[in-house]
This record gives structure tokens, sequence and C-alpha cells, in this order.
């Protein structure tokens, strides 16, 4: 430990560390006190569900670089499935809160990559549905954390 850093002995957990640090947030911004935060409750949620994923991916041998590039990079959809094949509870087919988020967090589109971070040209964004997701990033990070560390 440096001062109040500390030093992450591998990239799961440092990817897990991220998502750790960021599920917090998105649990605050999502009070009632705190109503119109959806989109950047949903920016954080992508962030939180890429990191979880390549800590699972990770912990399973793929390295920095491969999850790094195509097919990963920011791809949630191929996160998802090869994280389930490599042994991640869930079904091969990601549940809807993370296709719907994978279309926010990455783009389905090749003239809308990455939506949610660079909205140029929309009129408007059709959300995941803020419960069903935040629960499901809960359980995620539940089921990643008992795979890599107990």
């Amino acid at each position: 430990m440096f001062g109040n850093i500390k030093v992450l002995r591998s990239p799961q957990d440092s990817f897990f560390t991220g998502a750790k640090n960021l599920l917090p947030a998105i649990e605050i911004l999502n009070r009632p006190e705190y109503c119109g935060l959806e989109i950047p409750i949903t920016f954080l949620s992508g962030q939180i569900a890429e990191c979880l994923l390549k800590a699972f991916l990770s912990s399973r041998g793929k390295t920095e670089d491969e999850l790094r590039n195509k097919p990963y990079g920011h791809n949630l959809i191929n996160l998802w499935k090869d994280a389930v094949i490599l042994g991640l509870p869930g079904t091969p087919s990601p549940p809807d809160w993370v296709n719907e988020l994978h279309r926010l967090h990455c783009g389905s589109d090749v003239n809308k990559k990455f939506p949610i971070r660079y909205p140029m040209n929309l009129n408007g964004l059709v959300l995941p549905k803020m419960q069903q997701m935040i629960l499901g990033l809960k359980l995620l990070y539940e089921d990643v954390d008992k795979e890599i560390y107990r």
C-alpha cells in the first residue's frame, strides 16, 4: 500500500476493484431524492458490467490484450457469452438488461458507437429498466466474487 492506494496483484483484481468501487454509486444515484439520474446510472452500469465480466474472464486465463481487443473490447454480449462458457453462472443468452446496456455502452450500429458516452445526433435514449439492471449487476457482482475469490 502507498498511502490510500492498494497495489493490485493481477488484472482480475484490477477489473474487480473497478466494479466494486463503482457499484455503491449507482445505488446512491438511484435513491428517490436523486430522481432523474437514469443516464449516469446507466453509464456507470456499463462500466461495472464490463469490469465484472473482464475480471471473471481474466481469472480464467484471458489476457489484458485479449480483453482489450475484438471480439471483446467494450462488447458486453461477447464478454457475457464467453464468461458463461467458461463457468460463470447464467444462461448463454444474456438477460435483457445486458442486451439493452450493451446497445448503449458499446453500440450496435457502426455509426452510433458508444451512444451513452457520445450522444451525437440522438433525439433520445431508451434505457434499461433501472431496478432490473441494478439487481442484475448486484447478482453478477456476487457471482463473479464467488467464482474468483471463494
